[in-house]
C-alpha cells in the first residue's frame, strides 16, 4: 500500500532466464515494511519461463515489467532508471533478496545522516547445485573511494536518493558484470556521501550459476580498469598488505560486535536480523569469542555461523512467501 507521506522507492530487477529464482527475488521486495515502493523488472527475453513467474505473482507493492532484448544486465538496469519514479532508487538481481526491513532501514538512514547513497551488510547464503551449504555475514566499512577501489560493496545492499543518477548519469553497459564497481567509485569520486548502516540489508546467494561465478575472470579484468579510470583521483596507493591487515582488523571487530549483540535483548546494532533468528528459533554461533581476540590464524570454518544452512534458507523463505 502506497502512503505519500513516505519517499518511493524504486526498486529495479534485471532479469534473463531466472524462473526457479525469480519468485522469491519478487517476494522478498513485496514484503517490504516501508509503505511506499514500486517494483520494476527488466527482462531480456527470457524463454524458461520467467514471464510465467511475472504473470502470475500477485503483490500489493505496484510492480511492472517489461520484456525486450538488451545489450546486457547494465543496459537493463539504465533502462529501468528512466522508468523509475522514486525518490529513492536501488536495484536487485534475480536471484538475491531483500529483509522484511531492508527498504525502511535504507530510507530512514538517508533521512537521518542526510547522506546521497546508503548501504549495509550482507548475508551471503550459499547454494552450491541448489542445496543450502553455508550461512555468513559479510561486514564492510565505511565508505572511503580507496578503500572500495580494492574491495567489492555488497551491491543488493546499496540505495540510492534520485539526485546521485541524475547528476552522473547511468551505469556504464560497456561493462558486463562490474558495473556496480565502477558506479560506486564513480559516485564517490564525484563527492556523494556515503553512510554504512550497522544491519544486514540483503541476501546475497552464491551458487554456480552467478555471473560472478562463472565469468570471475572477466568480472576481475573489467575491476581492474575500473579502478584504472579513478587513479588520479584516488591519490596514493595503499600496499597490499596493509590494506588486507586493516580489513582483517575491521572483520575481527565487527564479529566480535555482532557477537556481543547477540546476547543482549535489544541490540544495538543489527538488531532486525538478531530479532528475526530469535523469533524463528534460529541461533548461531561462531565460536569462541577468545579467539577473536588472539593474534593467531582463524580456520575458515570460522567464519562460517554454526547454523544449519538449510533450516536458515527454509525458514526465511516461508517468512518472504507467507500464503503464497
Amino acid at each position: 500500500m502506497r502512503s505519500s507521506s513516505s519517499p518511493l522507492v524504486s526498486v529495479l530487477t534485471p532479469v534473463l532466464n531466472s524462473a526457479s529464482t525469480l519468485q522469491l527475488t519478487l517476494a522478498s521486495v513485496a514484503a517490504q515494511t516501508h509503505p511506499n515502493i514500486e517494483h520494476i523488472v527488466i527482462d531480456g527475453g527470457s524463454s524458461d519461463g520467467t514471464i510465467d513467474v511475472l504473470r502470475r505473482f500477485q503483490s500489493e507493492v505496484p510492480l511492472r515489467w517489461l520484456s525486450e532484448p538488451d545489450a546486457g544486465m547494465y543496459a537493463a538496469i539504465n533502462k529501468g532508471l528512466e522508468l523509475a519514479q522514486g525518490e529513492v532508487l536501488s536495484y536487485l538481481n534475480a536471484d538475491d533478496l531483500y529483509l522484511p526491513w531492508s527498504v525502511q532501514r535504507a530510507v530512514s538512514a538517508l533521512e537521518s545522516s542526510g547522506s546521497d547513497l546508503a548501504f549495509g551488510d550482507v548475508l551471503v547464503l550459499s547454494k552450491p547445485a541448489g542445496r543450502s551449504h553455508g550461512v555468513r555475514i559479510q561486514f564492510y566499512p565505511r565508505f572511503h573511494p580507496r578503500t572500495y577501489a580494492y574491495i567489492s560493496m555488497g551491491q543488493p545492499s546499496v540505495f540510492w536518493r534520485r539526485r546521485v543518477s541524475d547528476t552522473v548519469g547511468g551505469f556504464d553497459d560497456g561493462l558486463r558484470y562490474g558495473g556496480d564497481f565502477e558506479y560506486w567509485l564513480r559516485t564517490g569520486t564525484a563527492g556523494f556521501g556515503y553512510t554504512h548502516v550497522r544491519e544486514v540489508l540483503a541476501v546475497e546467494v552464491e551458487h554456480e550459476g552467478t555471473l560472478s561465478t562463472v565469468h570471475a575472470g572477466e568480472l576481475r579484468r573489467e575491476i581492474e580498469r575500473a579502478r584504472a579510470r579513478y587513479t588520479d583521483t584516488l591519490g596514493t596507493r595503499e600496499f597490499g598488505r596493509l590494506r588486507r591487515a586493516r580489513l582483517l582488523i575491521h572483520w575481527r571487530r565487527e564479529a566480535l560486535m555482532f557477537r556481543m549483540n547477540l546476547r543482549r535483548s535489544h541490540p544495538s546494532n543489527w538488531p532486525n536480523l538478531i530479532q528475526f533468528l530469535k523469533r524463528v528459533d534460529l541461533h548461531p554461533d561462531g565460536g569462541s569469542i577468545i579467539r577473536l581476540l588472539l593474534p593467531i590464524p582463524l580456520p575458515r570454518s570460522w567464519r562460517m555461523w554454526r547454523l544449519d544452512a538449510m533450516e536458515f534458507d527454509r525458514k526465511l523463505t516461508e517468512e518472504l512467501l507467507g500464503g503464497r
